[in-house]
């Protein structure tokens, strides 16, 4: 619970929800750009269960117009696949920080010589709040002897007014 004083002297309580996710990996998949086109999925299946799961949890949570729910992490899936769509759309529907930037800004990941974007921020906003996100190009642009992770951190600023 993060408490915050207002100017006039009164303390409202916003709360902070952040669940922390690392899905399955594309491992056993297809190459992106190999034979099989479109490349076969092998662990698609997981990961939309994995969002199935987060999403049941936050639907379970009583409402609150003060609560901030931010879901991020390795999502090792793209922002057009099932597993994000399911917490994007619906009920309730969080909005990807991500797709307020160009393509080439969302990069967080190389594999194979091919620029991804597997790293996601969800986020639910409370009454009056913002957020922004910005991803650290320290690793992705590096070859993998001077990398010290395969994935690139996300910069992630909340406005509680």
């Amino acid at each position: 619970m993060a408490d915050k004083q207002r100017d006039d002297g009164q303390h409202r309580g916003t709360e902070l929800l952040i669940i922390n996710v690392h899905f399955s990996s594309k491992s056993g998949s297809d190459s992106l750009y190999g034979t099989n086109q479109p490349p076969r999925d092998g662990t698609l299946a997981v990961r939309i269960g994995q969002a199935r799961a987060v999403r049941e949890y936050i639907r379970g949570l009583s409402h609150d117009a003060r609560r901030t729910i931010l879901v991020v992490g390795d999502f090792n899936t793209f922002w057009y696949e099932e597993p994000i769509l399911l917490l994007t759309g619906g009920v309730p529907a969080m909005r990807n920080l991500a797709l307020d930037h160009s393509p080439v800004d969302r990069v967080s990941y190389t594999f194979e010589g091919n620029s991804q974007s597997l790293d996601h921020a969800l986020v639910l906003l409370g009454e009056g709040q913002s957020a922004s996100i910005k991803t650290l190009h320290v690793n992705s642009v590096l070859p993998g002897s001077k990398q010290v992770s395969d994935h690139d951190p996300k910069y992630l600023q909340i406005k509680f007014d």
